[in-house]
């Protein structure tokens, strides 16, 4: 999953939940994205899911 914000962009993966890069962000902002991640992660597996079975 990439999470972009104006120039700044980290890569997380879902399953498990972990950061695999960051070249954009400072350090805290991925942990805060990892929480909401971690928080919303079966929704967004199951959207994921939907989105590439299709």
């Amino acid at each position: 999953m990439h999470v972009d914000r104006d120039e700044e962009t980290c890569k997380f993966r879902l399953d498990p939940v972990a950061l695999v890069r960051n070249p954009g962000f400072s350090a805290k902002e991925p942990r805060k994205v990892q929480r909401l991640i971690t928080d919303n992660r079966q929704g967004l597996l199951e959207a994921w899911h939907e989105y590439f079975s299709e």
